[in-house]
């Protein structure tokens, strides 16, 4: 029964031999343009994509430049603010005498406490780089200095204070690393739009005091007696020292 099933079927594929291979055509001809669109879909699909994919990664750069620009900027800025407080700084520590201090004049001083000390450490912090060593050394004098200081201020004033001979070492040498680490400070963080080195220390020395200058020269006239150097002694002994 299946032979004679299958027969009649072969007969018939026999005689309409034609209509089939045109079906076979036809079929051919709608699985390639399936195909064809298949493949323009994916196309359009994958350029969509490489689109998107170069959006976003040209958004990403753009943030990326954008937060190296602030950062940029917020670092000269921290760098232009440490360098005025470090100057500050070191031009009270220039006007210190430099081998005994006057224990007059430090129990009332008040020209730079803690707070001076924390944002020095604040703003080497977001400056980083080269400055991180001298701002270490400065900060021990500092915290030397202060240290000096407040048992100064913690002796009754009638008693007064009696500095030791290892305090008057220790005086000594935390001046001169602050004069000098402060120096480098100043000069590694200097903006390039102001004076030169030379001219802003002869606009600094030549200056009326005022301010916490005034203040700090006052002070020390009536501790000592005496009066800070002026531009003109300064500049004077800079040139016998340049023509010895």
């Amino acid at each position: 029964m299946i032979v004679l099933g299958v027969h009649p079927l072969i007969t018939w594929l026999n005689a309409n031999s034609n209509a089939v291979e045109a079906l076979d055509s036809v079929a051919v001809v709608l699985v390639s343009v399936g195909s064809l669109v298949v493949t323009i879909i994916l196309a359009r699909l994958t350029g969509r994509y490489v689109a998107l994919t170069n959006t976003i990664a040209a958004a990403t750069k753009a943030q990326a430049e954008f937060n190296s620009a602030l950062q940029r900027e917020a670092k000269e800025a921290a760098s232009e603010s440490l360098y005025h407080h470090a100057r500050r700084l070191k031009a009270v520590v220039n006007a210190l005498p430099k081998d005994k201090p006057v224990m007059d004049q430090l129990r009332h001083f008040n020209l730079f406490g803690e707070g001076d000390v924390t944002e020095l450490q604040r703003l080497t912090q977001l400056v980083g780089g080269e400055v991180y060593g001298q701002t270490s050394l400065a900060l021990t004098g500092l915290h030397w200095l202060l240290g000096l200081i407040d048992r100064i201020k913690a002796t009754p004033e009638l008693t007064g204070y009696v500095l030791s001979a290892q305090e008057e070492g220790g005086y000594q040498r935390s001046v001169k690393l602050l004069t000098d680490e402060l120096a480098i400070i100043v000069e590694t963080c200097r903006p390039t739009s102001l004076a030169s080195p030379t001219e802003d220390d002869a606009g600094t020395m030549g200056s009326e005091p005022s301010g916490w200058t005034g203040q700090f020269s006052r002070l020390f006239s009536s501790a000592t007696g005496q009066h800070p150097p002026d531009g003109r002694d300064v500049n004077a002994r800079r040139e016998r020292r340049s023509g010895q």
